[in-house]
């Protein structure tokens, strides 16, 4: 009846139990919580900051629209290896634009110039002159003061190009083409590009000087490239498949292409956005890798903390035992204590990693990103790698013999 009524008492005060063992051992305990502590600020702060760089790099692929088609040549599988050379022709753009779903067909060319000169004989470094029609413009956004070039005299220059020669429009410039000047007048100048991270497109607009591409200078010159656009973004990859495979009905385009390697090749911005995802797949993987031995490696320091405690409580577990307490309720002790150890870690973890991450993202002029993944993955960590070492070290108490009490082993 005794011995009923003491089980019944140890049921319900396992709590109490559990508490009164977590204070005894408070110093380890508060160590143990510091262990957890910081494998959750690792993973934490690592899976959030490597989330915001990830969207830091979205947020930079500004260039062009999704739906900006740039029609070049490569010769992999990889949209984004792509090359100029002048090739295309007049025939080339009719095939573009007989491709379902595409429109505002444009090509560029170049045109190598050997001095570009104003104010009587002050230079500009610009090495090429490229001939362009407004749709090119139009479908990369990008906007313009003055007036696109209708004459054979007029250019648009790049902001970069103005800034550095306090060149305004109107003024004039002298180019030299294959030996011959020519008389050029500023008839525009574009909109000042921002600076991005990952393509060199803004680079090329701010320094670009431009004319019309049916400028008599441009006369016997193929296209380095095309720009269309996708009407419809949900099949850019049906459009590129389709524009390719146009492209390879120009048998003169086929044959100045035989045994180079090249083929006609179409990218988009989505092939970057791909390409980058891909990219933060292997680096995610490589992340939840170390998050994962982060886990097992504070699981088994966990362990060795518990048995060393269990060791220490060999005659207070055979007491336990001695006046009714089942198995289960001995592990239960400590379960206990590796929840309160893994929740209060857990805790100070997650508030420091995400502290960190915030101010790391402030300073740094990201914008703050906060996944289902970057909150989960550290609390199944924190919480989970406690209990585990609880449940794997309370077994050890199974071995405690009520023997111990009297002298024996």
């Amino acid at each position: 009846m005794q011995s009923g009524w003491v089980t019944n008492q140890m049921k319900t005060g396992l709590l109490l139990l559990a508490r009164r063992d977590y204070q005894i051992n408070g110093r380890r305990n508060r160590l143990t919580i510091l262990a957890v502590g910081i494998s959750v600020f690792l993973v934490s702060s690592v899976l959030a900051l490597s989330e915001s760089f990830y969207t830091k790099m979205l947020d930079e692929m500004k260039v062009s629209d999704a739906n900006v088609l740039t029609i070049a040549f490569g010769s992999g599988s990889n949209p984004l290896n792509y090359t100029y050379q002048n090739l295309y022709t007049e025939n080339d753009i009719n095939l573009v634009r007989q491709v379902q779903d595409v429109s505002s067909v444009t090509g560029v060319k170049g045109m190598g110039i050997e001095s570009l000169v104003y104010g009587g004989n002050k230079r500009m470094l610009a090495s090429t002159l490229k001939g362009v029609s407004a749709d090119f413009f139009t479908n990369f956004n990008v906007g313009y003061s003055g007036s696109f070039p209708n004459t054979d005299e007029e250019v648009l220059i790049g902001a970069s190009m103005a800034s550095a020669s306090n060149l305004k429009i109107g003024d004039a410039l002298v180019a030299t083409v294959k030996g011959e000047k020519h008389e050029l007048r500023v008839s525009g100048i574009l909109d000042r590009q921002e600076e991005q991270l990952f393509s060199t497109f803004p680079t090329e607009v701010n320094q670009l000087v431009a004319a019309n591409v049916s400028n008599p200078l441009f006369a016997g010159s193929d296209y380095m490239y095309l720009s269309a656009i996708a009407n419809d973004t949900s099949r850019l990859s049906e459009i590129s498949a389709e524009i390719e495979g146009k492209l390879g009905e120009d048998d003169d385009l086929t044959a100045a292409l035989q045994n180079t390697g090249l083929r006609p090749l179409v990218a988009t911005r989505q092939n970057v956005l791909d390409m980058l995802g891909t990219w933060f797949g292997y680096i995610s993987l490589f992340i939840y890798a170390v998050a994962v031995l982060i886990g097992i490696i504070c699981t088994i320091n966990i362990v060795n903390i518990f048995v060393i405690t269990i060791q220490e409580k060999h005659r207070d577990i055979a007491i336990y035992k001695v006046v009714g307490a089942s198995r289960r309720q001995i592990k239960t002790i400590y379960v206990i204590q590796s929840i309160a150890i893994g929740l209060l870690g857990t805790v100070f973890g997650l508030i420091c990693g995400i502290g960190l991450s915030e101010a790391a993202e402030h300073v740094l002029g990201w914008t703050g990103h906060l996944s289902f993944l970057s909150i989960s993955l550290p609390l199944l960590i924190g919480i989970g790698a406690p209990v585990i070492a609880g449940l794997t070290a309370s077994a050890k108490t199974d071995g405690v013999s009520i023997n111990i009490l009297s002298g024996g082993q």
